[in-house]
């Protein structure tokens, strides 16, 4: 689906910011907001970028969201707000020494949210891992994140070497019964090393990661988790569509590892600079349950349910500099592959796959001073499906989403920069279909989930979005950017308005902040 966050964050692309440089051809990743790829570039592979010449930059960052989601999947909530912080920088220490990082900090609040009593949601997702608590009643949800990153480069004659470690804390709470308090702690770090010869280079790399999820589930009213009062008596999902029951509903922990491994190609040119990059990885979601004394920690004898997944990812980017127009191209492909597996029952009864491919274009016409014309094309194609043997569902969707997005710095003098974009998404289902046989005589999470959902990713949709950006130099070296953009999401088909009584109401997307680069 449209990833509207991402598009909100991608929609200042475009848009230029003169700073100060410190060298005449250092690359600037502020100059202009379309450069701040490399900067995720660089977190995923480091040594490709340790001979181009990125300058010393710091960003902070005060940002607002507000997501008013007036169609959506049934396990998202219908609105949310957001406000974060984050700082990103490059520090050059030496020609061949060069630190990197981040630090990111949100905090959010969801309203409306049913059928989901996990840290997980269906707004960029197609469902939710297979094992997990519901209720069909909704609620308001509280959290809290941050997000730590570091990284470093360093070049050792014909030989460059890298690494970078992340963490994420994350903690939500429901504030309606049942009230699940859920916190995680996420470690996972990356080691690099890369091969030098001429104008070419060949790296390796492997990472691993670490993951702690607890929950806590409390009632005010310990007697509304019965089967008579049907809205917040606690379900267990075991697949898609199946219903099971569970031996820890108020207590439980999820363990996740995860490593992987791959290899990346960079040529660099005078003015072109082609990285090639293929991963694969592979992790083990494990759900613990309380001992027998109502304890719950990490033993092979309280291991539950088990969810692996499989992820092979390829890409290829392309950067070319030129003294009037610049081209970033990029093109990725990635397979993903999920099944579950029951430790009591001993077998499986899901599995799902997700395969995608895709490809971005940005080309930017300027001047010493401002742009000219900024255009960004994006296309990507989705083959994704789920399969609940004893659930019984089976479901495909094959969609397409295309970005196109225009911008021009309309106003410019020595005080001040005004930016504005103007851009359209699209999300178009190519091929889907849904089968359904019963299993029980439960039909609760296929009429209140699997339909609607169903006939979400099924809706073709279509909408606007808008971006103006105001820069302004405070002193030679800092400099002050405000933004705001504007996104609306509609569905032009008529048949889902008839399945699930949608109102025409369109989807609203708003994002404003502030920012001071130096």
């Amino acid at each position: 689906m449209i990833k509207f966050k991402a598009a909100l964050t991608i929609s200042f692309t475009l848009s230029c910011i003169i700073l100060h440089a410190q060298e005449q051809d250092s690359l600037d990743l502020m100059q202009n907001q379309i450069y701040r790829q490399h900067f995720e570039n660089l977190k995923s592979n480091p040594v490709q970028y340790v001979t181009l010449p990125l300058a010393d930059f710091t960003e902070t960052t005060l940002q607002f969201e507000s997501r008013d989601l007036n169609m959506k999947r049934a396990q998202t909530a219908g609105q949310i707000t957001e406000y974060g912080f984050a700082t990103d920088g490059i520090y050059n220490i030496s020609e061949k020494l060069r630190l990197f990082g981040s630090f990111n900090y949100g905090f959010r609040t969801e309203k409306d949210l049913a059928y989901n009593l996990t840290a997980q949601r269906t707004e960029e997702n197609f469902i939710l891992n297979p094992n997990y608590l519901l209720v069909p009643k909704a609620g308001n949800w509280e959290t809290q994140e941050y997000n730590v990153i570091g990284g470093a480069s360093y070049r050792l004659s014909f030989f460059d070497f890298g690494a970078a470690v992340n963490y994420e804390n994350r903690s939500s709470f429901r504030d309606t019964d049942p009230r699940p308090g859920i916190s995680s702690a996420d470690y996972s770090g990356k080691a690099f090393v890369g091969f030098n010869l001429g104008k070419h280079q060949i790296s390796f790399f492997g990472h691993l990661g670490r993951k702690t999820e607890e929950h806590d589930i409390i009632s005010v009213n310990e007697y509304i988790s019965a089967p008579s009062f049907p809205d917040t008596f606690v379900r267990f999902s075991a697949g898609y569509g199946r219903i099971i029951n569970f031996p820890s509903y108020s207590d439980f922990v999820y363990k996740t590892f995860s490593r992987g491994y791959g290899a990346g190609y960079a040529f660099r040119g005078e003015r072109d600079l082609i990285t090639l990059n293929s991963d694969y990885s592979k992790s083990i979601e494990t759900l613990f349950t309380k001992d027998a004394g109502g304890a719950v920690y990490f033993d092979e004898s309280l291991e539950n349910m088990k969810y692996r997944l499989r992820n092979f990812y390829a890409q290829a980017n392309w950067l070319h500099s030129g003294a009037e127009k610049d081209i970033i191209s990029s093109a990725h492909f990635k397979s993903i592959t999920g099944d579950n597996y029951s430790v009591p029952e001993q077998g499986q009864n899901f599995r799902m796959t997700l395969d995608q491919a895709g490809f971005s274009n940005a080309v930017v016409w300027k001047d010493s001073k401002r742009v000219i014309l900024g255009l960004n094309t994006s296309a990507s194609y989705t083959d994704f499906s789920a399969i609940d043997l004893l659930g019984i569902t089976y479901k495909y969707v094959k969609s397409i989403e295309l970005n196109l997005t225009a911008n021009r710095d309309l106003l410019y003098s020595p005080g001040f920069k005004l930016n504005l974009e103007a851009g359209l998404n699209s999300y178009i289902p190519v091929s889907q279909s849904l089968n359904y046989t019963p299993a029980s005589s439960s039909d609760l999470m296929f009429n209140n989930v699997i339909a609607p959902d169903y006939a979400y990713d099924s809706a073709t949709k279509l909408g606007p979005q808008f971006g103006l950006n105001f820069y302004s130099p405070i002193t030679a070296k800092t400099n002050l950017r405000i933004f705001t953009s504007f996104a609306a999401l509609y569905a032009i088909s008529k048949e889902f308005q008839h399945q699930t009584g949608y109102p025409g109401t369109p989807n609203l997307y708003f994002n404003a902040g502030i920012s001071l680069s130096y």
